[in-house]
C-alpha cells in the first residue's frame, strides 16, 4: 500500500502523453513533436539516473539512521518532486518539470528498498 502512490505518480506522464503534448505545444513550451518527445523521455531518464546507485547506498543509510527517518526523507522527496512536476506543468516550465522528476527519482525506487526493510522487521521478529 505504501508504494501505490509513487508507482501511480511514476506512470502519470505516460498516461497523459497526448494531453501534455497539447498543453505544452499550445503554450509554446515546445515547438514541435520531436522536441516534445525528447523532453518527455528525459522525464523518465532523470527519474532513473539516481536509482542506479542510490538503492545500494540507502541500505547503509537505513542501518545507520533507522527505517523511519529514511522513509520520511524518501516520502518528502517524492512529495517535493511531484509538487514541482505539477507546478512546472501548470506554468509550462520544462526545466521545473525535469527537476521535479529528479527529486521524485531520489525517493521513488529507494522507497521500495525501505519498504522491504519495514516488511522484514514486521514479519520476521528475531
Amino acid at each position: 500500500l505504501m508504494l501505490f502512490g509513487p508507482y501511480y505518480c511514476y506512470d502519470n506522464p505516460a498516461a497523459l502523453h497526448e494531453q501534455f503534448w497539447k498543453h505544452l505545444s499550445t503554450g509554446g513550451a515546445v515547438e514541435n513533436k520531436d522536441e516534445y518527445e525528447v523532453w518527455f523521455n528525459l522525464f523518465y531518464a532523470v527519474y532513473s539516473f539516481p536509482n542506479i546507485i542510490l538503492p545500494c547506498i540507502l541500505g547503509w543509510l537505513i542501518d545507520k539512521f533507522g527505517v523511519r527517518p529514511m522513509v520520511t526523507m524518501l516520502c518528502t522527496f517524492l512529495l517535493l518532486g511531484q509538487g514541482m512536476f505539477y507546478y512546472g506543468t501548470v506554468h509550462e516550465s520544462l526545466w521545473t518539470m525535469l527537476i521535479g522528476r529528479g527529486f521524485f527519482g531520489l525517493g521513488g525506487e529507494s522507497l521500495g528498498v525501505a519498504c522491504v526493510c519495514v516488511h522484514v522487521s514486521v514479519c520476521v521478529r528475531v
